[in-house]
């Protein structure tokens, strides 16, 4: 199959949405289907490096930029929106000189922000795409100011969605819609709705062969991520002091920085755990994959996620998550590598059903080491080789005739 990608982002090597761009094409391409990207010039330097080898010589790439000035003069979603006209025009030049037999497109991957591909013509699928979830409103209460305003904002730019001209053409034209939650689902208007699947857009490299955790004489929990109020490090704080009255020597290692760092160290102190909270700014990918090995849990109580890279890396590597049963974390988790935590409740129930699912891991061995276990192979059921066969097949399966776009998809969960 010959599979064009559009992808706003996408570079070699990078996480969060470049990395997302280049796995889903990187993945197609080891398929073997031949795959065209159309993206932006910052990541060509990698990509380039990347495609030298042997094994993507069937992964080409089509560079296109917005003049430099235009940067400058627009906001972000206005640029992301002109330079989405112009990879149309790209696009069509494309499939006039070469036979395409679907396009796919992967970035950026918010269910807010349009795609022109499905005017091409041919088979379309649009995301995975995320960002419909909200936090539940009884914890909302606890956030400063500036969260509780930005989320009023974040409410009303989902709502908005059922009413945006661009969005309604994106559904309209798409062949599959592709969502990372129910809550991004809700956004999608009702009409458009039977083409939709729910699915993860993100996935995991590699899972590691690691010791399950035995006998650990010291509990530590992780959190790893930007230090910003929706990432319910608050909530984590707070089960925390809960989880010291039992276990007095209980640390907890946070990983990240952000502009709610003050507020959160001040929250630390005040709640009289900051002699047991390490901080580190963020580390290198090598040095936190060496702190997944090192910790009893991941403590990720997220209210927002639509992706949660961080969860698939931790339960990659052996480390059972503690989370909200919100989002991606909620998709990911499973009774087999952590505890998801019911967050329709009060704050005051959540930080305690937090506590109590940390409890449980921290002092149950035989417990810890079956979720260790799980843990990876939960993670191998998101590697991105699998993910990609599940929408596109193998190259003999793609030669049958079948476009991308009418196959059926099994949802990953």
């Amino acid at each position: 199959m010959r599979i064009l990608f559009s992808a706003y982002a996408c570079e070699a090597g990078r996480g969060s949405e470049p990395g997302v761009g280049w796995n889903w094409a990187e993945a197609a391409a080891h398929l073997g289907h031949e795959v065209w990207v159309i993206t932006r010039s910052e990541g060509r330097k990698a990509n380039d490096a990347a495609i030298k080898e042997p094994c993507l010589s069937n992964l080409h790439f089509i560079y296109y930029d917005l003049p430099r000035q235009t940067e400058k003069f627009l906001n972000e979603y206005v640029h992301y929106n002109l330079w989405q006209l112009a990879a149309y025009f790209q696009a069509r030049d494309l499939i006039r000189r070469v036979r395409v037999d679907a396009v796919h497109h992967v970035s950026w991957v918010s269910v807010r922000n349009p795609s022109l591909m499905g005017l091409l013509g041919i088979p379309f699928t649009f995301g995975p795409v995320g960002g419909g979830e909200s936090t539940p409103r009884l914890l909302g209460k606890s956030f400063p100011l500036r969260g509780k305003l930005w989320e009023r904002l974040r409410a009303l730019a989902n709502f908005a969605v059922r009413f945006d001209p661009l969005m309604h053409t994106t559904f309209a034209t798409a062949t599959r819609i592709l969502v990372t939650s129910t809550d991004s689902l809700r956004c999608v208007p009702k009409r458009y709705r039977d083409k939709c699947d729910i699915q993860l857009g993100i996935g995991s490299d590699v899972t590691h062969s690691v010791d399950a955790p035995s006998g650990v004489s010291s509990i530590k929990l992780l959190f790893a991520g930007r230090l910003v109020y929706w990432k319910g490090v608050h909530l984590a704080l707070s089960a925390f002091k809960q989880v010291l009255e039992t276990i007095p020597d209980a640390q907890l290692t946070i990983v990240g920085s952000g502009p709610d760092e003050c507020w959160l160290k001040d929250m630390a102190t005040s709640l009289c755990v900051n002699h047991a909270v390490e901080w580190r700014p963020w580390v290198q990918r090598d040095e936190l994959i060496g702190l997944y090995q090192g910790h009893t849990a991941l403590l990720f109580p997220s209210l927002h996620d639509s992706g949660g890279m961080v969860v698939l890396e931790a339960l990659s590597n052996g480390l059972p998550v503690v989370c909200l049963d919100l989002g991606g974390p909620g998709v990911m988790v499973d009774d087999s590598c952590g505890v998801k935590v019911d967050a329709s409740c009060s704050q005051s129930i959540v930080v305690k059903e937090l506590a109590d699912a940390v409890l449980s891991i921290a002092l149950n061995p035989k417990k810890r080491n079956e979720l260790s276990s799980g843990s990876i192979a939960r993670a191998s059921t998101f590697e991105w080789t699998t993910v990609a066969e599940k929408l596109y097949g193998t190259s003999s399966a793609s030669h049958s005739g079948t476009p991308l776009g009418q196959r059926p998809l099994t949802a990953v969960y």
